[in-house]
């Protein structure tokens, strides 16, 4: 008996615990982001009917946004950070064309690979994805918003959207996986270009 009511102590806990980082991030979004990007982010949501909010993340990289943008959308750039990619390719993309809304690219992690879709390709200052296969996510959305910053440097945020009960034990956990994959690959992201998180602004 009181293994189960230590579980249950536990799962809410991570319940609360996940409840305040998500109030925390909404702070972030409301108010690192310009009221053009933050209107984008909310239509791309309701145009894809994505899950409710899970992870934000928001970081100053120093390099122009067209710099940043290659090296989060072409898979080539994006193995030197993006967490266990190890290769990739974008279905029906001719040579030199550029990525648009509607290509499929498969993405490599070793034993698992992702099957995602481009939802929108807004190049220098948007670009987002929905997985479609391998990840066992539901009513996914990924959305980069690269936002210029005075000093030449990029406001680069991650958005990412999937469906599950707030005290689901599955989902709890699979929110701790997601968090753990952007983290990791943003301090690749700083590590390669410099710059700083932010957690406010």
């Amino acid at each position: 008996m009181w293994r189960g009511r230590l579980l249950t102590v536990a799962m809410l806990w991570l319940g609360a615990s996940l409840s305040i980082a998500e109030h925390a991030m909404a702070d972030i979004r409301e108010n690192c982001l310009s009221p053009t990007s933050a209107q984008r982010l909310n239509a791309l949501q309701a145009e894809v009917g994505a899950g409710r909010h899970q992870l934000t993340a928001v970081v100053i990289l120093n390099a122009p946004p067209p710099e940043i943008y290659r090296a989060a959308t072409e898979i080539d750039q994006m193995v030197s950070w993006m967490a266990g990619l190890q290769s990739g390719e974008y279905e029906a993309r001719g040579q030199d064309e550029p990525i648009g809304v509607g290509m499929i690219r498969r993405l490599s992690f070793g034993s698992v690979a992702d099957v995602e879709e481009i939802i929108a390709a807004e190049p220098p200052s948007l670009f987002a994805y929905q997985i479609t296969g391998g990840m066992p996510v539901t009513n996914h959305l990924a959305v980069m918003l690269l936002e210029p910053v005075g000093d030449g440097s990029t406001q680069f945020s991650w958005h990412q959207y999937f469906d599950g009960s707030a005290l689901s034990p599955l989902a709890m956990i699979r929110k701790r996986q997601v968090n753990g994959f952007v983290s990791s690959s943003l301090e690749a992201l700083l590590e390669k270009y410099g710059g700083k998180t932010l957690t406010s602004c």
